[in-house]
């Protein structure tokens, strides 16, 4: 029988993301295949028996997938030749390259054509081999640097300007349809984010709130993001079918960007050639205040926010944390006070020491009846709203007042002087990447400096943020207005609810002798707010 002449060929294409964004229809999937599957009419020899597409990697790496596949087949002789547009299609560093083509392909007895570049692995033609092919690696690595570069550059003045330029939006947000880089609320998500912070202000934890959104059939982010046509892969992912968990919850109640603040730039690669990412120094992400429309208001974040902070244990079967849970504590130990639970058919509650119930040798009962510290605290916290919405009458007055001269000019100053200096240092960043673009610095010089000026640029913007509030509260008196907002929201309040307590109480301590002491959030500005009346008062007076 005679032996057939015919060479199983694969055909490999990659388009990477930054080839993608330039629009550079040459290089597109459609017209790379085009291209060799009419270079294989003109080479009849050469039979087609697999398509490798790399679509949206980089051609730094060789850790492509369809790569991988072929590599694979080579291994198991199932491919003679590989055919590619160009070299640039196979890969940008040219080491590698240049190790598969002149070393490795040969070895495992297969083929290698570059249409575009006119190679032929086949021809033999080792001056080629020797000079072009390590220039033209060389030139296509190249490349890959100053794309990495640019687009690097890029991101960073996308972050700055408060831009997102993640992979996939957070969860309750979505790409505005004219900008992809700004962020739009979406409602659906939006409305279960809100859930999550209203339960836990109510008092439920990450656990229940979780559970109850899995009873409730309510998908989990990543599942969410699927149904809706996203390309979501993430790392956490371990199931089949992603379902809400504590930790969900956690990380939506500690991101800022549900309050509209974008912070990016928290990870990174070493270089162009390292595609693993590494986290970087808190002080070097850029952060953007009120980049887009918040789906929480700022008062409802930092309220969940510190009640992750406190301890919120409940009872089993219980889902929602008791009214005093993580504020209430013995006065004379410091440490929790417990709720406790006797009689059968009427329940009597109770609170007392933790130290003494673990080791009644220590500190003493500070036994209270549940109802009586509630009464107790309701008094009190009716007491100090009627306080502040008193004060609230000569509020319009104070924000009247002129400001103090001399601190809001030295402010004024300040900004103006720490604009300019963020304007040079900008200035200075671009000229260092010309530098660098013109072989008149090194990479290592260029990374460190452009590093030293990003740290000093985000120190300034950081510094001006808190003048510009300093600026604000002079000027109306805005601060001021909005602690005692919230004390007025409870106005001829009834009852207490967890809500109430945890907005406007910081602690409460019970002594041995029944004594309460309750400690009260925005003291200091309450105080302060009293300090202002008495020198407005002085003022007038004299």
């Amino acid at each position: 029988m005679k032996k057939s002449v015919y060479v199983d060929t694969d055909l490999y294409l990659r388009l990477s993301r930054e080839d993608e964004e330039k629009q550079q229809e040459s290089n597109s999937i459609k017209n790379q295949k085009a291209l060799l599957l009419d270079f294989l009419k003109r080479h009849p020899e050469l039979r087609l028996r697999k398509i490798h597409v790399d679509d949206g990697y980089s051609g730094v790496s060789f850790e492509r997938p369809a790569f991988q596949e072929m590599l694979a087949d080579i291994k198991k002789g199932f491919v003679k030749c590989i055919v590619v547009k160009d070299l640039s299609r196979f890969g940008r560093n040219w080491l590698e390259v240049g190790e598969y083509v002149q070393h490795l392909f040969p070895f495992l007895g297969v083929r290698f054509i570059s249409v575009n570049d006119n190679y032929d692995s086949a021809k033999g033609d080792t001056d080629f081999n020797d000079l072009i092919l390590p220039v033209k690696n060389l030139m296509n690595e190249s490349y890959a640097r100053d794309i990495s570069i640019m687009t690097k550059s890029s991101l960073e003045t996308k972050r700055k300007n408060g831009e997102f330029v993640g992979a996939f939006t957070p969860y309750g947000y979505m790409r505005a349809q004219d900008n992809k880089n700004q962020l739009v609320i979406d409602e659906y998500a939006a409305g279960i984010v809100r859930n999550v912070f209203a339960w836990k202000i109510e008092g439920m934890n990450q656990e229940d709130i979780a559970d109850k959104l899995n009873r409730e059939g309510i998908l989990a982010p990543s599942e969410y993001k699927v149904s809706v046509g996203g390309n979501y892969k993430t790392f956490y992912k371990n199931q089949m079918k992603s379902q809400w968990s504590a930790v969900t919850i956690q990380r939506i109640l500690r991101n800022e960007v549900y309050i509209g603040n974008l912070i990016q730039g928290k990870r990174g690669s070493v270089n162009y050639k390292v595609k693993d990412v590494e986290w970087k120094d808190k002080d070097t992400w850029v952060r953007r205040e009120h980049a887009h429309e918040a789906i929480v208001s700022d008062e409802e974040f930092a309220l969940a926010n510190r009640l992750l902070a406190l301890d919120t244990r409940r009872s089993p079967g219980c889902s929602h944390v008791y009214l005093f849970s993580g504020i209430l504590f013995c006065g004379d130990c410091r440490q929790n006070m417990i709720r406790k639970t006797s009689g059968k058919d009427k329940k009597y509650y109770y609170f007392i020491c933790g130290t003494h119930k673990n080791d009644t040798s220590c500190c003493s009962t500070h036994n209270i009846s549940a109802k009586r510290l509630e009464q107790a605290v309701l008094k009190a916290v009716q007491f100090q709203i009627a306080q502040v919405v008193e004060l609230s009458e000569v509020v319009s007055y104070i924000s009247t007042l002129p400001a103090d001269e001399d601190k809001s000019r030295r402010i004024k100053e300040e900004i103006r002087r720490l604009t300019e200096e963020a304007e040079q240092l900008e200035k200075r960043k671009l000229r260092l990447y010309e530098h660098f673009s013109e072989d008149i610095i090194s990479k290592e010089d260029y990374r460190t400096m452009n590093a030293l000026y990003s740290k000093e640029i985000n120190k300034i913007a950081s510094v001006l943020k808190n003048r510009e509030r300093e600026k604000q509260a002079l000027q109306n008196g805005s601060e001021k207005q909005r602690w005692m907002q919230l004390y007025q929201r409870y106005h001829n309040v009834k009852e207490l609810d967890r809500r109430l307590v945890v907005t406007l109480i910081d602690r409460i301590y019970v002594y041995e002798d029944k004594r309460i002491e309750i400690v009260f959030r925005f003291r200091d500005e309450y105080n302060s707010l009293l300090a202002l009346l008495e020198q407005a008062a002085c003022k007038e007076a004299m």
